[in-house]
Order: structure tokens, then C-alpha cells, then sequence
């Protein structure tokens, strides 16, 4: 199993499986301003590819509503905000 390394300026050290597409696919999905992005997983794609942006709301309570929808479907969503590390 690969496995990700983390270095100290929070960024992946190695590119085993994927893994640092993967980190860089979820950086670029976190928002920069005071919104909140809903994004879901793919568990059929490779983790470089799996991760897909579902909407931007702008409170918390929207988003959350939209990811409890997405789960509802049986799939597994995060709510991203600007501090998503």
C-alpha cells in the first residue's frame, strides 16, 4: 500500500499511487473565500481522480443540507471551508 508523506510545509513528498494528484485535485477544491464547496468521492475512480466538486454555497447550513442529500445516494462527501488543510 502506498503510503502518503506529509513534509512540514503541509505539501506530499512522493507521488506513490497517485497520491500527491490526489492532494493537489483536493487543494484546488477548497475555497479561498469565506464560502463553502461540497465535493464527493468517486469510489470507482483511481484516488488521483476520485474527488468531484458538487456545488458552492454560500453558509454552512446549505451545504450541509446538500452533502446530507449526496449521502442520502450512498455517497461519501466532505464540506470544504478556507481552512480545509
Amino acid at each position: 500500500m502506498a503510503k502518503l508523506v506529509i513534509d512540514k510545509d503541509n505539501t506530499p513528498s512522493n507521488d506513490d499511487g497517485g497520491m500527491a494528484k490526489a492532494w493537489e485535485l483536493k487543494q484546488s477544491m477548497i475555497p479561498k473565500d469565506d464560502t463553502f464547496n461540497v465535493v464527493s468521492i468517486d469510489e470507482h475512480e483511481m484516488p488521483s481522480e476520485a474527488l468531484y466538486f458538487v456545488g458552492n454555497y454560500d453558509t454552512k447550513a446549505e451545504a450541509h443540507s446538500k452533502q446530507k442529500e449526496q449521502e442520502r445516494k450512498g455517497i461519501r462527501t466532505f464540506i470544504y471551508d478556507k481552512t480545509t488543510k
